[in-house]
């Protein structure tokens, strides 16, 4: 089988795959890298929607949208703004957000690259707390195999934060089967509040 075979059935998988996944905010589930390019403007879509014969929990829908801008070479900068649509109601405006990714170490000078993600977001309801995040990236890149690791501090602030400080981590690693595509695998983990973080085995 050659990789244009490999790489047919790997994006047949990825359709198959994504419309079971139900998540309330994909940005949770995106891989941050440290590397950034000076000049490069992207526009980026997350969405996903909920389907389930429990009426509370079907027809949930989830919607982001994102601006970058690489102002330096070691900083971008991105606006984003999500919409959501309850089960049960219509379309409304959710959150507003700004990131910032640092690049702190030159590509391939050091044995890993390292950046810094910090990113503020600003809940539109009253009633629920606005959250800033602080995230430390690690990549690791060969001719063919790229690791990238991110360490994800979390902390509600304002007049509506409840939860302290909690951490999460987020691990992936893929290896190039051609130009074009690449296959691999990510993991996604969530520790709970630093001054008491849950069992591993939850």
């Amino acid at each position: 089988m050659n990789t244009s075979n490999y790489s047919r059935i790997f994006a047949l998988l990825l359709v198959l795959l994504i419309p079971t996944l139900s998540f309330a905010d994909l940005s949770d589930l995106k891989v941050y890298t440290p590397l950034v390019e000076k000049g490069d403007f992207a526009f980026e879509v997350l969405g996903n929607t909920t389907i389930d014969e429990n009426t509370e929990l079907g027809g949930f829908q989830y919607h982001e949208f994102e601006f970058e801008y690489g102002v330096t070479d070691w900083w971008a900068s991105s606006l984003t703004n999500s919409l959501v649509v309850e089960s049960i109601g219509g379309l409304k405006y959710n959150v507003f957000g700004w990131e910032n990714t640092f690049q702190v170490t030159e590509e391939g000078r050091y044995w890993l690259d390292f950046g810094v993600h910090i990113e503020l977001e600003f809940d539109d309801e009253k009633n629920k707390s606005d959250q800033v995040e602080v995230r430390f990236m690690f990549r690791k890149s060969s001719n063919i195999f790229e690791h990238i690791f991110n360490l994800n501090f979390e902390q509600d602030y304002g007049s509506q934060a409840k939860e302290s400080l909690e951490l999460e981590y987020i691990w992936r690693s893929k290896i190039r089967i051609t130009e074009y595509a690449a296959a691999g695998f990510e993991v996604y983990g969530a520790l709970g509040e630093v001054k008491n973080f849950e069992p591993i085995d939850e």
